[in-house]
């Protein structure tokens, strides 16, 4: 999991660098001047995730695209990302656009050192035009479609599938995991990087601390959170809690870092 994330990150590093050398950024030629530019290039990631990092340059590569290939240039005036924003419109685009594109802009604006009263996001014709957008395109978007609920029904016979010994373990552990999720309202990004050392279990209740998640971890404001399951957290079998993680524990690598 570990050399995955580095991994990632330095993807989008390498991507975040061509982008910048391909508009002459000036944050590049001060990174460059430092005793350890590779170093100081990595600030470039901030306090992102590789993953949002991505869909931030996703949208900022396709309106630099639109601008070589109409205007001929690397990046373009307030009026043309105007122009822009008119011609996905024309193609059909979803209420959120507007401004994922806009936020997109403007982070790249920003890393690449453009000075505030230059950036797009700073213009005043181009923030009325995106408030305007997202308000037409909102008043004509259908109803949200959300995911469908867990049903209640669900959660007493995946607790019996993690005590019943007549299962495969494997089947054990992912009721096991489905139901932990559940209890604590856990995204899968935030299960996936709990780690073995926050976790205790006592009174048939068990704790945890979230250090890494979408909305915490270093450099975010919120450091860590806590989880908590009660021992009253069951439908069904309320020793599902422990038998799972003595499970779960026999599959744990030699590292023991990650619950999951």
């Amino acid at each position: 999991r570990i050399v995955t994330e580095d991994e990632a990150e330095e993807k989008v590093l390498r991507i975040l660098v061509n982008e910048l050398t391909c508009v002459g950024a000036p944050v590049l030629a001060e990174m460059e001047g430092t005793a350890q530019p590779e170093r100081a290039m990595r600030a470039l990631l901030g306090k992102y995730r590789a993953s949002t990092l991505r869909r931030y340059l996703a949208g900022w590569q396709h309106y630099r695209k639109w601008c070589e290939l109409v205007e001929n240039r690397m990046t373009g005036s307030p009026t043309s990302f105007i122009d822009y924003l008119f011609v996905r419109e024309e193609e059909g685009m979803g209420a959120s656009i507007p401004l994922a594109v806009s936020r997109s802009v403007a982070w790249f604006q920003q890393m690449a050192g453009v000075p505030e009263e230059h950036r797009l996001s700073s213009n005043q014709a181009v923030d009325l035009v995106v408030k305007d957008l997202v308000k037409k395109l909102e008043s004509k978007a259908a109803p949200i479609k959300r995911a469908p609920r867990w049903l209640t029904l669900m959660i007493g016979p995946m607790e019996e599938i993690v005590v019943s010994r007549k299962q495969p373990v494997g089947r054990r552990i992912a009721a096991w995991m489905k139901l932990v999720k559940m209890w604590a309202a856990l995204r899968f990004s935030d299960a996936a990087n709990m780690r073995v050392k926050t976790l205790k279990y006592y009174d048939g209740k068990m704790t945890a601390i979230l250090q890494k998640t979408k909305t915490t971890g270093a450099g975010k404001r919120v450091r860590e959170l806590p989880v908590f399951i009660g021992v009253d957290a069951y439908v069904a079998r309320k020793e599902w809690l422990g038998t799972g993680l003595e499970l779960v524990r026999t599959t744990w690598r030699d590292d023991g870092q990650f619950v999951f």
